[in-house]
């Protein structure tokens, strides 16, 4: 469902990054007034998921593997994708296209460790591997087509298998709410959990660096700019530029943000 959003006041949220953020923005020049008018975005939606983003840094095909990548024969956790792709703008391998990809590629599943990483790596389109979901430590990859290059642990999965769990849960590995996978002027699309876009009169704080990094393991980061949600559908949601740091100029696509987690509240009106 399409989703107008109304703007609203900056929230007390993430105050680290804000407050961070806006000693910069306050010793910024202040970004010209724009006109400019917001982008459809069933027509952006279309554009960006036939895009060829960088693998390396923007989640896009995910394979969550049941137990560790040196288990053979893999096994999937997911039965089927379809319904977490409709809260999100990922796209995941499930069992019936792992199966089918382990067929098409020939993949035997008796290889030793190293050999084993590059026949998962080649088998499967999935750009982003999580590797032993069901235990104590799962593990993150990423895959080039060529070889797995493992990003690290993350935080054990103690959810079920509903969709809105099991992205809570990809997003939380990550270390972001949202990236930014496209811009128009003053606007960018931001891919992210249905959830978290659809909320009302929400604003985010982009994050400095993160372009080059598909997740953020590393909790100290710093704000570059600050946007506010314009309007949203499923996982993908318009935010228009307020500001940008005063040493930036460009806000490059794959930057991650941190969105904030509750609506504005409106504010009472003065009594007379």
């Amino acid at each position: 469902m399409q989703k107008q959003i109304k703007t609203a006041p900056l929230m007390d949220f993430e105050k680290f990054l804000w407050l961070g953020f806006l000693g910069l923005w306050m010793a910024s020049p202040v970004l010209a007034r724009t006109e400019e008018p917001l982008p459809d975005i069933n027509a952006w939606i279309a554009e960006v998921r036939d895009s060829a983003l960088p693998m390396a840094e923007v989640p896009r095909r995910v394979l969550l593997l049941e137990a560790g990548i040196e288990v053979s024969p893999e096994k999937n956790y997911l039965s089927d994708g379809l319904a977490i792709e409709k809260i999100s703008p990922l796209f995941f391998i499930d069992e019936s296209s792992a199966k089918l990809s382990s067929k098409l590629n020939q993949d035997s599943g008796a290889k030793p460790s190293k050999a084993r990483q590059e026949s998962l790596a080649s088998t499967y389109s999935a750009n982003v591997i999580f590797a032993g979901v069901k235990g104590k430590t799962p593990i993150l990859y990423t895959n080039d087509g060529k070889r797995l290059r493992k990003i690290g642990p993350v935080m054990p999965y103690k959810g079920d298998k509903s969709p809105n769990s099991i992205l809570t849960w990809i997003y939380q590995c990550l270390g972001y709410d949202g990236i930014i996978l496209a811009r128009k002027g003053p606007y960018v699309i931001v891919g992210g959990p249905a959830s978290t876009l659809s909320r009302e009169k929400i604003q985010a704080l982009a994050i400095r660096g993160s372009e080059s990094h598909m997740a953020l393991l590393d909790k100290k980061r710093s704000g570059i700019s600050l946007l506010e949600l314009q309007i949203s559908k499923g996982g993908y949601g318009i935010f228009k530029i307020l500001a940008l740091a005063k040493d930036s100029k460009e806000l490059p696509i794959a930057t991650k943000l941190t969105i904030q987690r509750d609506s504005a509240k409106t504010e009472k009106e003065p009594t007379e």
